[in-house]
């Protein structure tokens, strides 16, 4: 009964957030890139002016951050859930590298001409729409897109140093939204989480993705439609190492890229080969302990033949002998 209420509960919440979006983005829409002000018959967001007088405000008002009056200072810049609609008045900040977008409304990626230092970029929960004036930017490292109405991937193909691309939650469909990914051989780090793809060929065309190491897909139709979904991926993705919500061990590797290659029986004769390897190096372990043992046994015999007392560790000293039962007399009676 509580899953099921908290079931409930972060469906209506996802659904919510859904309707807020697109509302924001049919006014943004209806009035030329413009989001209405208080008593326009909107939702309020401020005046939506992202220019370098709003920036410098925020500048001050985070000085303690790290954040500088100096436009040319600042190597972050918290701009975050700040009602901006359209993003400007960066001109001066050229040596920003972390630039926090998130939370607003803007419908278009622009104003970032001068941005050649920027290493990561957060433009998640906005109202985007399409993914351009980008190319520029060759230092990129990180872009989050996530929550927004974005329909195709694009104009990502000349960003050399792009290793981490978060798209969950868009408007992303067939194969063809998503085929501008295998231009990006450096993506390591891949979030296509709850959108519509439903084409089990999108396998094909991750497999074309030489270094992918992590993967969200999970809230997509296509997960269904994949047998053995999680084996598929996990063998045809030969550098994977985290596939939705868990990692992707060294055991499990081993089991899926038998099974791959011979199926059911393939896949166990793997498990009971691990278990045997395991089993193995128990009794190594195990001999190597009395090994040890029998070594300590041995020395302490040929001392006490010459007549010379065996010297303790400090290790042992300090948990052993009158010191150690005083301390722990004193514990028992605390």
């Amino acid at each position: 009964i509580i899953f099921s209420h908290s079931f409930v509960l972060l469906s209506e919440w996802i659904k919510e957030g859904e309707r807020v979006r697109t509302q924001r983005a049919n006014l943004i829409t209806e009035r030329g890139g413009v989001m209405p002000l208080s008593g326009d018959g909107g939702p309020s967001l401020g005046d939506g002016a992202m220019t370098a007088e709003e920036i410098l405000k925020v500048c001050k008002k985070h000085d303690r951050d790290g954040m500088y009056r100096t436009p040319e200072l600042n190597d972050k810049l918290y701009l975050h859930y700040k009602g901006f609609t359209r993003i400007g008045g960066l001109e001066q900040y050229t040596e920003v590298k972390v630039l926090w977008l998130e939370g607003n409304a803007f419908s278009k990626i622009e104003g970032l001409e001068n941005q050649l230092q920027l290493r990561t970029l957060y433009l998640q929960e906005n109202c985007l729409q399409a993914i351009e004036n980008l190319s520029h930017l060759k230092l990129l490292d990180t872009l989050n897109l996530a929550d927004n109405f974005i329909s195709r991937v694009q104009g990502l193909s000349e960003l050399p140093a792009l290793r981490s691309l978060q798209l969950k939650n868009n408007k992303l469909r067939t194969l063809e939204d998503i085929e501008h990914l295998v231009e990006c051989p450096s993506i390591n780090v891949l979030d296509l989480s709850r959108n519509q793809l439903e084409d089990p060929g999108v396998v094909d065309l991750l497999a074309r993705m030489p270094n992918l190491t992590i993967l969200h897909l999970e809230g997509n139709p296509v997960t269904r439609a994949i047998p053995h979904y999680r084996k598929t991926l996990v063998y045809r993705l030969p550098k994977l190492r985290h596939l939705d919500d868990r990692p992707v061990f060294d055991e499990e590797r081993r089991m899926t890229d038998a099974w791959g290659r011979g199926g059911h029986e393939a896949e166990k004769a793997e498990r009971e080969l691990i278990a045997r390897e395991k089993e193995e190096k128990r009794l190594e372990n195990m001999r190597l302990f009395d090994e040890i043992v029998e070594q300590a046994r041995r020395h302490k015999a040929e001392m006490e033949a010459q007549g010379v007392t065996p010297q303790h560790t400090a290790y042992y000293l300090a948990n052993n002998g009158p010191e150690a039962d005083a301390r722990q007399r004193a514990a028992e009676q605390g």
